[in-house]
């Protein structure tokens, strides 16, 4: 798993890592790679050794080379309580990820599938939704084909051409 954010409050990394603890349980040879720094590296650190999952855990800082870091991951995670319309999630799509994520501001827009959907704050749904990525392939092939299918309408050329069309009508 990989998440890619912030390391504040807002992005709820305690809840990601609480979820972790759990997927540790059933998958104890998983991974989490936190790319990212902020004010919480330190509590976040401390708090993943408290849940017996630091050796699991990998805080990367702050990376030039997200792609390459995404590529090298089965799933994107974002925990976050509140967004707008995170780039994260996009890049994850890009990159053929299946997102799991909190149900917050677009995301549910971007991702075009609920599946993959939990509530903020919500850390055993979380968890559930990171152990289904690994129990299910086909779901899995599915929940990214829809992805794959909704990244589209995130392109630069559909923005551009939908600024554009509301421009003329504006005008």
């Amino acid at each position: 798993y990989i998440h890619v954010g912030r390391l504040t409050p807002i992005k709820d990394q305690r809840l990601l890592i609480k979820a972790f603890s759990m997927v540790i349980q059933r998958f104890p040879k998983s991974k989490l790679l936190i790319v990212g720094d902020g004010e919480l590296k330190t509590e976040l650190e401390i708090y993943a050794k408290k849940c017996n999952v630091y050796e699991n855990v990998t805080f990367f800082g702050n990376r030039s080379d997200i792609p390459e870091l995404l590529s090298l991951s089965d799933a994107f995670v974002l925990s976050s309580k509140s967004e707008a319309c995170p780039v994260t999630v996009l890049e994850a799509m890009a990159s053929g990820l299946p997102v799991i994520s909190t149900n917050v501001g677009a995301v549910y827009e971007q991702l075009g599938i609920e599946k993959l959907l939990v509530e903020p704050g919500d850390e055993n749904a979380l968890a559930q939704k990171m152990i289904l990525v690994q129990e299910n392939a086909d779901l899995l092939e599915y929940i990214v084909e829809k992805q794959n299918s909704r990244i589209q309408d995130f392109a630069v050329d559909q923005i551009v051409q939908q600024h554009c069309n509301l421009y003329k009508k504006v005008v």
